[in-house]
């Protein structure tokens, strides 16, 4: 009976030092994620379907901090109280100023840009590659000896 004791008092020991441990380590991954706006950029178009922009800039003005958009226009930047204005941008599509006070999640539709009408793509002239290598002999040998060598007759 003693030994059914022992056992499950350790277990129950175990068990919440393994809750303490977690806990530590969560703990500032919790407290950091909490000072990040989440978001999504979109594309604005009259199907009302949410397409994200890959690559949009996300960034806060008058700083250095900013990041760019992931594949499905999904972005995480840092929140400091001191930047408040958070601008997004995409070619070919107007630039916007929000005005944040608070981390939150922000999603964002762009508008297209009527600056961009047409692009025309020329070919000017052909490539021209130039080689600025040569081979050159570093050594000369009959060729007997060469033979020899593979043949390993030395």
């Amino acid at each position: 009976m003693v030994c059914r004791f022992q056992l499950s008092t350790n277990i129950k020991i175990y068990q919440v030092k393994n809750f303490f441990v977690s806990m530590f380590l969560w703990l500032p991954l919790l407290a950091i994620s909490q000072n990040n706006i989440e978001g999504m950029v979109m594309e604005d178009n009259p199907e009302n379907r949410r397409l994200g922009l890959a690559g949009a800039n996300v960034y806060w003005l008058n700083s250095q901090t900013g990041t760019i958009t992931k594949t499905d226009g999904s972005f995480v930047i840092p929140f400091k109280k001191e930047n408040n204005q958070l601008v997004i941008s995409y070619v070919g599509f107007e630039s916007d100023t929000l005005f944040i006070d608070s981390p939150k999640t922000v999603n964002h539709w762009l508008k297209p840009s009527n600056a961009l009408n047409e692009v025309v793509v020329q070919k000017k002239r052909d490539a021209v590659q130039k080689s600025y290598f040569c081979s050159l002999p570093l050594f000369r040998t009959p060729l007997n000896s060469i033979n020899n060598c593979c043949l390993c007759q030395i």
